[in-house]
C-alpha cells in the first residue's frame, strides 16, 4: 500500500526549497538537520534527527532529500490505516481487508496530507506516530492474559515518546493513551502500564539533543538551550503559546466553516457518507475503536480550530486519520451487508467497492492542481537571486519566516555566500540571538547594547558594510543602500 502511493507523491514532489502548501519552515528544518542544529520551538528533536539521517544517506539536491522523507513517511502512515482497519472490523476479514486498502488509499490521497508528504515539514512524520501509537492500543476487547509482553509495551511507549519529540501536539492523544493502557479486560493492567510509562520516559530522552547540540553553538541554534531557561523557552513553544485556543470569537464561527469545508473536501461527498455510516452502523470489535477515533477527531479540530493562525489547518491531519478508519469500517460493514445470493446479485459487492475507489481516486484528480509542487521554484528563484545580486560583505536583514529560512539554506545549510552576514531582524531583541549571530559571523561588530528595536541600527552604525533588506514578494528579491 506504501508503496502504490509513492509514486503519486514522487510525481508531485518539490524539486527543491519550496514554499508550496504553508511549507515556509522547510528551510529552517533543513538548515538545522544539516548542522545538527536546533529548529524554532519547539525545537523538533525527533524529526532533526530524522532528517538529519535522510539527508545522509539520500541523493539529491538537500532540501529534496528531505521533501522525500515526507513522503516516505506520508507513504507509510497512510499504509498502517489498512491494518487499523482490519484489525478494528469485527466482520469476516477479507472485507475488513477490502475497507481497510479503501480507507488507506483515501488517507494517503487526501489533500491536507497529499500536501505535506511533497514539501519540507513534520506532520506526515506526525501522521506516522499518530498511526503507530493508534497500533499499540488494545482496541478491541482484551481477555484476561491477552495483554502484550512487556517488550511490546516498553517500545510502545517509547513510540509515544518519540512522537513527542516530534510534536508536542502528540500530547493530546495521552488521556486515551492512559487509560487503556492501565485498565483493560475488565481490570487494572499495572504491570504493562508501568512498562509503557517506562518506555514513554526512555523516548523523551531525545529532548537531550538540543541541550547538547546548543552547547556546541551550531549555526541554527534557536533559544539558547543550552540552560535551562533557553531549553523550556524552546520545547514549551513559549513564542506560540498564546496562540493555543486564542482564536479571537468574531472568527470562531468563519474557522468552524472552513473546518467543516476543508473536511468535505478530503473524502467527497460520498467517502463522507461512508465515514459517517462507519462511525453509526460499522461493524468495529468493541466501543474502544469508536471512542478513541472519536477523541482523535474531536481534540485535533477543536485544537485546529482554536488554534489562532491562518495555518492551523495542518493540525487536522491526525482528525482526518480517524476519519479515514471510519470510512474503512464503513466500507468494509456496506460490502459484507450487501444481498448477493442470488446468481444475478453477484455483481453487487465489485460494482459497490469500484464505486467507492473511483470515487476517492475521481476526488483525489480534483485536487491534483492544489496540493502539486513539482513545478515550484519560487523560493529557490528568490534565494539565488538573494546570492547573487547582494553586494560582498552585505548585511541582508530579513523580516519573516519566508525569507529568512530560505536565505539559512542557501547560506548556512548550502554554505553559499560565507562573506555576507544573514540577520533576522525581529530577533534581534533576544538576547540568545545575538549570541548566535556573534559565533556565526566573527568579524561582525554588536554594540554592547541598545534599545528594543534599536539592535538593526546599532548594527549598521557600528558596521562599514553594505545594507540590504530581502524582499521575497518584489521581482528583485534584494534592495540595497549605499556602504556606511
Amino acid at each position: 500500500m506504501a508503496a502504490g502511493l509513492l509514486p503519486v507523491y514522487l510525481s508531485t514532489l518539490a524539486p527543491g526549497l519550496t514554499w508550496a502548501n504553508n511549507s515556509a519552515d522547510g528551510g529552517d528544518f533543513i538548515a538545522a538537520a544539516a548542522s545538527l542544529g536546533i529548529a524554532h520551538p519547539t525545537g523538533y528533536p525527533t524529526y532533526l534527527l530524522l532528517a538529519r539521517l535522510a539527508q545522509t544517506v539520500l541523493g539529491g539536491p538537500l532540501a529534496w532529500r528531505t521533501n522525500l522523507l515526507s513522503a516516505l513517511c506520508a507513504a507509510l502512515a497512510a499504509g498502517l490505516v489498512a491494518p487499523l482497519v482490519h484489525q478494528a472490523y469485527a466482520g469476516r476479514s477479507r472485507f475488513g481487508l477490502a475497507g481497510g486498502v479503501l480507507a488507506a488509499v483515501a488517507f494517503g490521497l487526501s489533500p491536507l496530507l497529499w500536501s505535506q508528504a511533497i514539501v519540507t515539514e513534520v506532520y506526515t512524520l506526525h501522521a506516522l506516530f499518530v498511526a503507530l501509537i493508534l497500533s499499540t492500543l488494545p482496541l478491541g476487547p482484551t481477555a484476561p492474559g491477552g495483554e502484550g509482553t512487556p517488550w511490546r509495551d516498553r517500545l510502545a511507549g517509547l513510540v509515544f515518546g518519540l512522537a513527542l519529540g516530534n510534536h508536542v501536539t502528540t500530547a493530546l492523544l495521552l488521556p486515551p493513551w492512559l487509560v487503556i493502557s492501565t485498565w483493560a479486560g475488565g481490570r487494572l493492567r499495572l504491570g504493562p502500564s508501568l512498562n509503557r510509562l517506562g518506555g514513554l520516559a526512555a523516548g523523551l530522552l531525545v529532548y537531550a539533543y538540543l541541550p547538547l547540540r546548543a552547547v556546541a553553538e551550531p549555526p541554527v541554534n534557536w533559544g539558547g538551550a543550552s540552560n535551562l531557561a533557553g531549553l523550556w523557552w524552546v520545547i514549551s513553544g513559549l513564542p506560540y503559546r498564546d496562540m493555543a485556543f486564542a482564536l479571537p470569537n468574531e472568527f470562531l464561527l468563519d474557522r468552524v466553516q472552513g473546518w467543516a469545508g476543508l473536511v468535505l473536501t478530503q473524502f467527497g461527498w460520498l467517502g463522507m457518507v461512508t465515514a459517517a455510516f462507519g462511525l453509526f452502523f460499522g461493524a468495529a470489535r468493541g466501543p474502544r475503536v469508536r471512542a478513541v477515533t472519536g477523541w482523535v477527531l474531536v481534540i485535533f479540530s477543536v485544537f485546529a480550530i482554536g488554534y489562532n493562525t491562518a495555518d492551523s489547518h495542518a493540525y487536522l491531519i491526525p482528525a482526518f486519520l480517524a476519519l479515514a478508519v471510519w470510512l474503512g469500517l464503513g466500507a468494509a460493514t456496506a460490502l459484507e451487508s450487501l444481498p448477493v445470493a442470488a446468481a444475478r446479485r453477484r455483481w453487487l459487492r465489485p460494482a459497490l467497492a469500484g464505486v467507492l475507489g473511483a470515487s476517492v481516486l475521481v476526488n483525489a484528480a480534483h485536487q491534483l492542481p492544489t496540493v502539486d509542487a513539482s513545478q515550484d521554484t519560487a523560493a529557490e528563484t528568490f534565494g539565488r537571486t538573494v546570492m547573487a545580486r547582494a553586494p560582498a560583505d552585505a548585511l541582508v536583514f530579513t523580516h519573516a519566516d519566508k525569507d529568512t529560512f530560505v536565505l539559512w539554506y542557501f547560506h548556512l545549510a548550502l554554505g553559499e555566500r560565507p562573506d555576507m552576514a544573514v540577520i533576522v531582524e525581529p530577533l534581534l531583541d533576544h538576547a540568545w540571538y545575538r549570541v548566535n549571530l556573534a559565533h556565526n559571523y566573527p568579524g561582525l561588530v554588536l554594540p554592547a547594547s541598545a534599545e528594543t528595536g534599536a539592535w538593526r541600527a546599532a548594527l549598521e552604525a557600528g558596521n562599514q558594510r553594505p545594507v540590504c533588506d530581502a524582499l521575497p514578494e518584489a521581482p528583485e528579491a534584494v534592495e540595497c543602500g549605499a556602504g556606511r
